[in-house]
């Protein structure tokens, strides 16, 4: 044994600085980096819990390997570090039957919570209670660590745990509304946790959550060094772990192998388990996303052990409840998004394809988005060729936007004084009233024929703005769509036709830009 140490010193033993660096406080990026790791593991495995509990899979292996995983990462990290000296340490007795009943009460834990599941609790009930865990860890810290808590704090406390069960009634609401919009009939998630409360099943509930606690204020006197004859761990978090990976590594091989010896047999504890552990088989059907689950699991319990014992049960527990409130956030205004896409009329049910319609709205309002599209829809022109862009004197191009978008403003009469003497020899003529535009829509095969999108152009800018925009609206999917790919000429020639000047009304589009153009050339 000892040529094997001297063979195998370990990293902390060839190394002063780094003995030194294991051995310090740690400073604020490295406080910083592990709360980012801790938040975004927490936030992983609070979005992807529901790929655990799919009867394709046992949930009892689930565990096994879990905990296999962090138990093999904690061995390695302790022997690269410490060497062959750890081997002392690791197969102590002393610090062996404390991590054991930390370990047991977690485990007792999660069986109480899955005994409520199989009473016939509901899903919304078991995540409600579960959200004591916070005010449960500070009442428990006050007691044990002798913590003084002020006034704002209790209530802050307070007042996090009640928006934590608001979000998770709206979580729960999104999903509802979800399901019925698919056709699935179900009730309101205050009906169904009051239809499913049961004086046994709350009970089991908030047991589990007080073992989880318990579990947790036992760590963290380990980890604070309240627990005599354990002075040489400080600063080596790795050796704890694997006293707490090996615990449990225990109790859930002990729980696989009862839960197969057990199915099969016709009893209430038998249904119990399969009910539990979902599939009859030892693994069942994994997938890759099982196996990100147990990689995120690893990661959040050596982050969570970190932040407890670099800070404390309530900072864990203050930080875990931010997180959840921060991604209930996102899932329900993501939900509530998805839900309008679907559901709003102007959609017509389908996202994308209101999405084209905005973009050939946007495309057809805006002259370089325009030109761009038209030289990419162009036949006889390669999409990598240069881009035409007309320029513009500014005062040129700032008329033509505001009499786009603005108000237009009244046109000042200065015309040549040729033009007035041959105005003044010739009579006046009456000015015939424009006939009327038909409102009537054009009919079903335009939107099977493209050429004759031309005609309905020509009535668009025939009539009125606010008459436009209601005919536009009226518009299909199609339509819209050869719109967009409207040739970057076809506008120009269509708006130089001469029966056009001739039927159009002083209200509509063209004339006003017109009239734009013409009193700003006269300016000019």
């Amino acid at each position: 044994m000892a040529r094997l140490r001297i063979c195998c010193p370990g990293l902390r033993n060839k190394s002063q600085y780094f003995d030194q660096w294991l051995s310090s406080r740690w400073s604020i990026s490295q406080s910083v980096f592990l709360l980012v790791v801790f938040v975004l593991s927490c936030s992983a495995k609070f979005v992807l819990g529901d790929v655990v509990y799919v009867d394709r899979i046992n949930y009892f292996s689930y565990g096994v390997v879990t905990n296999a995983a962090s138990l093999l990462t904690s061995l390695t990290v302790s022997f690269t570090i410490e060497g062959c000296h750890a081997i002392d340490k690791v197969f102590s007795w002393k610090a062996l039957w404390r991590f054991t009943g930390v370990s047991f009460l977690f485990t007792c834990a999660s069986a109480l919570v899955a005994l409520s599941r199989w009473t016939g609790t509901s899903n919304v009930q078991i995540v409600t209670v579960g959200y004591l865990y916070l005010p449960l860890s500070v009442i428990m810290s006050y007691y044990v660590f002798s913590r003084n808590y002020g006034k704002l704090e209790w209530l802050t406390c307070g007042m996090m745990t009640m928006a934590v069960l608001t979000y998770v009634m709206l979580r729960e609401q999104c999903r509802d509304l979800e399901e019925t919009h698919l056709g699935v009939e179900d009730s309101h998630p205050l009906a169904r946790l009051k239809s499913s409360f049961t004086p046994a099943g709350f009970g089991l509930l908030v047991t589990g959550v007080v073992f989880s606690v318990s579990g947790s204020i036992g760590a963290e006197r380990i980890y604070k060094h309240k627990s005599r004859g354990l002075t040489w761990w400080q600063g080596r978090f790795y050796i704890m772990k694997v006293h707490i990976d090996v615990t449990s590594l225990i109790l859930s091989l002990i729980l696989w192998g009862v839960s197969h010896l057990l199915v099969g047999r016709k009893d209430a504890f038998s249904d119990w388990f399969a009910l539990w552990s979902s599939s009859p088989e030892w693994f069942g059907r994994w997938t890759w996303w099982q196996v990100l689950v147990v990689i995120i699991d690893v990661t959040q319990g050596w982050s969570a052990g970190l932040v407890t014992k670099e800070h404390s049960t309530t900072f864990k527990a203050i930080m875990q409840t931010l997180c959840y409130l921060l991604t209930m956030l996102v899932e329900v205004r993501t939900a509530y998004r998805r839900f309008a896409l679907s559901t709003h009329p102007d959609k017509g049910e389908s996202a994308e394809a209101f999405r084209s319609v905005v973009h050939a709205f946007e495309t057809l309002v805006d002259a370089r988005r325009r030109a761009t599209d038209d030289q990419l829809w162009r036949p006889n022109q390669s999409p990598s060729a240069p881009v035409r862009k007309d320029v513009h004197h500014p005062k040129k191009r700032q008329a033509e936007s505001r009499s786009t978008f603005g108000k237009p403003p009244k046109a000042k009469d200065k015309r040549k004084p040729a033009k007035r003497a041959k105005d003044a020899r010739e009579p006046p003529q009456k000015q015939q009233k424009p006939d009327a535009p038909s409102a009537t829509t054009p009919d079903a095969e335009m939107d099977c024929n493209p050429g004759d999108h031309p005609q309905l152009f020509c009535h668009l800018l025939r009539i009125p703005r606010k008459q436009a925009l209601k005919e536009f609206q009226n518009l299909s999917e199609q339509r819209l769509n050869a719109f967009a790919r409207l040739d970057s000429d076809e506008p120009e020639e269509i708006l130089n036709e001469p029966h056009l000047h001739k039927s159009r009304s002083p209200g509509c589009l063209p004339c006003k830009i017109a009239l734009r153009q013409e009193s700003s050339q006269l300016q000019q």
